[in-house]
């Protein structure tokens, strides 16, 4: 039944339970009593039938051997060599002998555990190294520490906390028939569990599953200690209902190693609850009367005398009297499996295949069940997934394109899999007949099992986090969303927590489990393979607002990760080695990016000991430990967890001590160069700008006309005018060389804004697709047609140019890019990550909505493939047929060649191109393949899809928009109607004024006023969790921080809500952590946009180079709340909102030295963990940068 949500109360019983003065309670010698009964009169009845059974086999064994010496020699020969022969038969480790043919066996058709064994052979098949590390093996980090006395025969009051389990939702879980027990004379039903710890739960996250097609979560409330029971009885009750009735081999509550030393107690107890509800309360039994109603209720479900009598009484009578047992678990002991559960009682025992005829003279249990997918025929499956690849390649094709022949064969194919659906040896659903002799009834339900078999699962998540402490403890930070730390370690083969072995899971919920479940909607996992999935997938709009992804493995966080690292160790290289140019710098990062390099910083943290992943045969053949390719790339996705929880500046903290303990080797000098690396040489020549320098230099007077283009205003103009310098520019104190530095920043800074927008903003696309759109955003195509639509091209900067050339000749489109780039490392560099963030969303993400409708994100080899594979023929064995490309000719001398290529499909040449390389010419070939009357159908028809999608979805926001805006309207009349009633409380002036979408929230107020925006993402306990930084507050001034920052869409004002007219509702839009440039403090100013510095209208409008504005930020990025198929409306956490978080506090130059020089995000290195406290990273030091 339903948990229901009213107070407890715990029924004491004075004769078995003495409460002392302290609370605590122990047990009187009636419940010593009681515990010896119930281990003689239960549990020793099925320990000696599991040890008579053990002692026959060993018996039979050793007769059958024991005749005569050398028969047994032979025997044990052949025994060997038949081992030999089934292990080379088998050599996946598959068990010999079926389990249908165990003598134990009750049925056939029925599955049982085994210890450490699976349904189709061993449960670990790894080498023998492997064994002892490992989630997949059972062995959590920090377990063995968990050593715990407690006092069976008490409470243990003062050393144990109570948490009640809600789960939500109930389905599947809640009874109309419940378990009951009587106390007192009066009815319990069963309700669930209560949960004991010996350290609070409360930090850690709720457990949340999949159960039957639907997600279930369980949430823990805290309650005192009860005080009517003993550890002793939940001993007992463990020992019965989860080793002897649902026979869970595996599952252990504590580490290996403490499993055999009793005087170790578990780390986690279950309390079973068994109550009544009474007016507002709900009184809860004593667990004595749990093991006094089992204790009674176990006996034989027929004794003679009652079958006797049920064979010679009416049907209605016989009715009557079996009605109480459906749906109870009945145990056999020393049999296979050991309970069972009854779903009918026939007086008809013809179909019972005992070969003892007194097992006739019972009544017939019926009990129906499914068989396990491995004990079913192996020939159905393979022809079922013929049948499945037919549908599939058939579907890929047009209409049109079906052959005849190919819809007969399937429709043949479909007949053959319906003919042997339909014998007896494949149907999974069967009825087993067996008689009631000897079986015990137990007193239980169905109910009982089905939410014990909840408990595993409940009890390894809060294990597993209890494990992730001493992660954290050598990571150095502590998450506040202990989710994403859990899905950064959560491998794409990762598969539902069952909490232990799955098969015997699976085994028990069949076997004792309710009978029919409710099951979810089908197919709620989002695809991830396929092409029809691709075509699919890559046709969503991103959502509106930042959403929370339904894919729950670290490959998302892998990509976000991936960028973050490049980004921070691009900044890093880019200030260490100022002489160094884009070759020698990204040579360098690749070098510390790659995977071999992040395996070995994993290796240190030990993360594949935490690694969450399937213990498939998969790792049989492996002879480490760890898998590198997977630790590295969860130390990346642990990267963007980090940055998702707290920041870049964090992230930037956690990679500075990795490579400190692994790259630097404990080296200081090493570590200071690295967290302290020299300033830009802008920022050492000019610390307060070099704008100055403007009217002495006519390089510096053409560049800034792209300032008053843009109305983006650089405080170091010397920065603007490098990235205009071409790579024929030589050193010189005015360009500071050519743009190829700032490109190898730009690209990085790119790569890293596009990422956070692309993860947070499509969260139903996987890895692979989201790569997808990034390539197509971040192409030199894309930032191409940037380049000649900000006019930039007329600011380029060469050898030979003087003021007062204009356009000059045609540049290639790789410059065209890397003009964009070096631009974007500039811009950040001068003004911060936030304002290189409001360029992009500016000129780049709105560009999102054509590529999709378009299908921009293929390149042209990418959509012939596509095109050829739906070619494919569907009874086609083998590798499908791809397009091949062969150069056939070569022109021009080698500073100028001229490739041609051709493309051949099914040995036909379809289409040539030329290009300047062979990939430029392979992709010409490409497209002027894909005009070819074989292929032009499929391809125009996956581009009219794409095209509808999105015309479907661009429609759905509008009528939403239109909704919203007339509900705005609406509640702007109230607001304005309550606002003249209430005079006192007036609007907020800060948030009047231009709409922080525009092109003008990048105008940047001149010179004397711009100010650089330090601020980073904290949250806002940050400060109690790191104490280090609330001293450090202390030195800072109490003057009023007046720095003005770059409005983000964030803090575009919405109207007053009705309730609340004088505040200003904002609606919340992360951005990506602000991360502050390498320079001093700034004189106090305002920002132009801001409530303190109203932009013209002609600053408004960003030209580019003509008279057209360019595309509002609006177009292509949603603004309203969507809610996708995939997508749940939660938004991500908050990795940039300071609406209600004051400014993080600078100093001033006479508050503290500035540590020479000064990094773009200073971070120091961490003191030793403080004494008896839980370690917790130490924030960055308070220097000048800030």
């Amino acid at each position: 039944m339903a948990w229901p949500q009213l107070p407890y109360v715990f029924l004491d019983t004075k004769e078995y339970y003495e409460k002392g003065e302290d609370g605590v309670v122990s047990a009187r010698t009636l419940l010593r009593d009681l515990h010896r009964n119930f281990r003689a009169r239960v549990l020793d009845v099925f320990d000696a039938a599991n040890t008579k059974r053990e002692d026959e086999e060993l018996s039979s064994d050793s007769s059958e051997e024991s005749d005569d010496e050398a028969d047994a020699k032979a025997k044990s020969t052949l025994r060997t060599k038949n081992t030999v022969a089934a292990e080379k038969k088998d050599p996946k480790g598959r068990d010999v002998r079926p389990k249908k043919d165990d003598p134990r066996a009750l049925d056939k058709d029925l599955s049982f555990n085994e210890k450490n064994m699976l349904n189709d052979g061993k449960a670990c098949r790894c080498k023998k190294v492997l064994r002892g590390y490992g989630t997949k093996h059972g062995h959590l980090v920090g377990d063995d520490q968990q050593k715990y006395t407690c006092e069976p025969r008490s409470n243990n009051a003062k050393s144990l906390f109570c948490y009640r389990i809600n789960l939500d939702p109930t389905v599947n879980f809640d009874s109309a028939l419940p378990s009951t027990i009587f106390h007192n004379g009066k009815q319990c039903a069963f309700l669930g569990f209560c949960l004991l710890a010996h350290q609070k739960l409360d930090k850690y996250p709720m457990a949340q599953t999949t159960r039957f097609n639907a997600s279930y979560n369980a949430i823990l409330e805290s309650i005192p200690v009860p005080g009517n029971f003993v550890l002793g009885d939940l001993n007992l009750l463990k020992k019965f209902v989860f080793s002897d009735i649902l026979e869970l081999k595996d599952w252990r509550l504590k580490a290996e190693s403490l499993a055999a030393d009793s005087k170790y107690c578990d780390t986690l107890h279950f309390l079973p609850i068994f109550g009544r509800t009474v007016d507002t309360v709900v009184e809860v039994a004593p667990m004595s009367s749990v093991l006094d109603h089992i204790m009674r209720e176990f006996r034989f479900l027929f004794s003679e005398e009652d079958s006797q009598w049920l064979k010679t009484t009416s049907q209605s009578r016989f009715e009557d009297h079996v009605q109480r047992f459906r749906g109870a678990l009945v145990a056999r002991p020393g049999q296979k499996p050991a309970a069972l559960r009854v779903d009918q009682i026939d007086r008809d025992t013809r179909d019972i295949t005992s070969v003892d005829r007194k097992d006739r003279d019972y009544p017939a249990i019926v009990h129906f069940t499914t068989r396990c997918s491995n004990t079913s025929d192996q020939n159905y499956f393979k022809a079922q997934r013929k049948l499945e690849n037919m549908h599939t390649a058939i579907e890929n094709k047009p209409k049109d394109q079906v052959t005849p022949e190919e819809k007969m064969r399937c429709r043949e194919q479909e007949k053959v899999v319906e003919d042997m659906r339909s014998r007896l040896s494949v149907k999974r659903d069967v009825t087993v007949v067996l008689s009631s002799r000897e079986f015990y009834h137990t007193g239980l339900r169905s109910d009982v099992a089905q939410y014990c078999l909840l408990i595993p699962w409940i009890a390894l998540h809060y294990r597993f986090h209890i494990s992730l402490d001493v992660l954290e403890q050598k990571l150095g930070y502590s998450f506040h969303d202990r989710n994403l730390l859990e899905l950064a370690l959560t491998h794409p083969s990762y598969r539902t927590n069952l909490g232990t072995n799955p098969d015997h899971i699976r085994n028990s919920q069949t076997n004792l489990g309710i009978r029919k479940v409710a099951l979810g909607q089908a197919g709620t996992a989002v695809p991830k393979s396929g092409m029809k999935t691709l075509i699919h997938t890559m046709a969503q709009l991103g959502a509106e607002d930042e959403m929370a992804s339904p894919i729950k493995n670290y490959e998302r966080l892998e990509f976000l990760g991936d960028a973050v690292l490049e980004f921070i160790t691009s900044i890093r290289l880019f200030l260490m080695f100022p002489h160094f140019q884009e070759g020698g710098l990204a040579t360098f990062r690749s070098t510390l990016v790659q995977n071999n390099h992040l395996a070995l910083l994993a290796e240190t943290y030990n993360l594949s000991h935490f690694l969450l992943l399937s213990h498939g045969r998969e790792m049989n053949s492996r002879t480490k430990i760890t898998d590198r390719h997977a630790t590295a790339n969860c130390f990346e996705a642990i990267c963007g967890a980090i940055y998702l929880d707290s920041g870049i500046k964090f992230v930037d903290e956690f990679i500075s001590r990795s490579l400190g303990t692994r790259l630097f080797c404990g080296d200081e000098a090493l570590e200071k160069a690295w967290r302290y690396p020299p300033a830009h040489i802008s920022e050492v020549e000019y610390p307060e700008g070099d704008r100055h320098l403007i009217p002495q230099h006519e390089l510096l007077q053409r560049v800034i006309g792209f300032e008053e283009q843009t109305g983006i205003f650089f405080r170091h103009v010397r920065l603007l005018a490098n990235a205009f310098s071409s790579r024929q520019v030589h050193e010189n104190p005015i360009t500071i060389g050519n743009n190829q530095r700032l490109e190898f920043l730009g690209d990085t800074v790119l790569q890293l804004i596009v990422s956070d927008y692309l993860f947070k903003h499509f969260p139903s696309h996987h890895e692979g697709h989201l790569s997808l759109l990034r390539s197509s955003l971040v192409s030199n195509e894309t930032q191409a047609l940037v380049c000649d639509e900000l006019g930039m091209r007329r600011f380029l900067i060469k050898e030979q140019t003087n003021g007062k050339d204009g356009y000059g000749p045609d540049i290639k489109m790789k410059d065209k890019a890397d003009l964009v780039e070096a631009f974007l490392g500039a811009l950040y560099l001068d003004k911060g990550l936030m304002v290189s963030e409001a360029f992009c969303r500016v000129v780049f993400f709105p560009k999102l909505t054509d590529f999709i409708g378009s299908q921009s994100w293929s390149d042209p080899k990418s959509r012939l493939q596509q095109c050829c594979l739906t070619l494919r023929n569907a009874f086609e064995k083998g590798s499908p047929r791809l397009p091949q490309y062969k150069i056939i000719n070569k022109e021009g001398p080698s500073n100028n060649r001229r490739y041609e290529v051709a493309v051949y499909f099914n040995g036909e040449r379809l289409a040539s191109g030329v290009g300047s390389n062979t990939k430029q010419a392979e992709k010409v070939a490409a497209d002027a393949a894909l005009k070819n009357p074989i292929f032009l159908p499929d391809f125009q028809r996956q581009q009219d899809f794409a095209k509808r999608a999105v015309a479907a979805q661009k429609h759905h926001q509008s009528r939403i928009h239109n909704t919203n805006g007339e509900k705005r309207s609406h509640d702007r009349d109230r607001d304005q109607t309550v606002s003249s009633v209430v005079p006192y409380r007036r609007q907020d002036s800060r948030f009047q004024g231009d709409r922080r979408d525009s092109p003008a929230a990048l105008s940047v107020a001149p010179p004397q006023h711009v100010v650089r925006d330090h601020s980073l993402s904290r949250p806002a306990d940050r400060a109690d969790r790191c104490p280090a930084a609330a001293h450090n507050g202390q030195h800072h001034n109490s003057r009023e921080d007046s720095r003005a920052s770059i409005p983000s869409t964030s803090q575009r004002p919405s109207q007053p809500t009705g309730s609340n007219p004088g505040q200003v509702r904002h609606e919340r839009r992360d951005r990506p952590a602000a991360l502050s440039a390498p320079y001093r403090d700034r004189p106090s100013g305002a920002v132009r946009g801001s409530s303190t510095h109203q932009s013209t209208p002609d600053q408004r409008r960003v030209s580019n180079g003509t008279n057209d504005p360019l595309p509002q930020p609006n177009n292509g990025i949603p603004k309203k709340p969507r809610v996708s198929k995939f997508s749940p409306a939660v938004p991500l956490p908050s990795m940039n909102d300071n609406s209600s978080i004051p400014p993080f506090p600078r100093l001033s130059h006479s508050d503290h030295p500035r540590p020479p020089p000064p990094p773009p995000f200073p971070l120091s290195k961490n003191p030793p963990p403080p004494g008896g406290k839980r370690f917790q990273p130490t924030p960055p030091p308070l220097s000048g940068a800030f």
